[in-house]
């Protein structure tokens, strides 16, 4: 029990040592780096005391995985704020172009967060942008019809499988408005899941608002 006792009070010294140097070296993530540093033995701790090498070594390593844990954490912000401003834009688009409205919040979703937000308080920049995202909708429309008149039959049985495993009174409707994507959008959809959400609810939303959407 004596061992046990004055192994943790090492450690502890050890740690508090390492507080010490590091808070200059990285002031406001110094609690972070250490409680990092916990599972490590006392010669790893005293060898990291004894070399400044070895001290910048593990600080920067350190740095670098919060760092790549706060950009998870960013993505993911990123991407809860575009759902919000999405719900926010698709009704404005539909009252302007419901032809189109799934389409054209597709587009305006691929801009910045910052950029949308200003489009939200700022009608005339919004209209102008719903008005260039029709125009370079219809133009790779036009260029990309043949295309879509040949969707290869297994990605299109692969569209209509997956559209149904969500919703499926609604799928052969959804896919149809899908299917109007080139068939490299819709590979790149089918591949990512998040993407893929995201396009069909526009289209459900899209079918609900023009009382097209049979309940589920």
């Amino acid at each position: 029990m004596s061992c046990s006792t004055e192994v943790l009070s090492t450690k502890s010294v050890l740690l508090g040592h390492l507080f010490a140097v590091i808070k200059p070296i990285a002031p406001g993530h110094t609690e972070k780096i250490v409680g990092m540093l916990m599972e490590s033995s006392e010669l790893h701790l005293m060898a990291i005391l004894g070399s400044e090498a070895l001290l910048r070594e593990t600080v920067d390593k350190a740095l670098d995985c919060l760092k790549s844990h706060r950009a998870v954490n960013d993505d993911d912000n990123l991407n809860n704020d575009k759902m919000i401003l999405g719900d926010e834009l698709f009704p404005i688009v539909a009252e302007r172009e419901p032809a189109l409205c799934a389409q054209i919040t597709g587009m305006l979703l691929e801009l910045d967060v910052n950029s949308l937000r200003s489009l939200l308080v700022n009608k005339e920049a919004l209209s102008v942008a719903i008005d260039k995202a029709k125009y370079e909708y219809e133009k790779q429309l036009e260029g990309n019809h043949e295309r879509k008149m040949t969707l290869p039959d297994d990605v299109a049985e692969r569209l209509y499988e997956a559209v149904t495993e969500v919703y499926e009174k609604n799928a052969a409707k959804i896919t149809g408005m899908l299917a109007e994507l080139s068939v490299d959008d819709i590979q790149l959809m089918l591949e990512s899941p998040a993407k893929f959400k995201q396009m069909i609810e526009l289209c459900r939303q899209a079918l609900e608002d023009t009382h097209q959407w049979i309940a589920e």
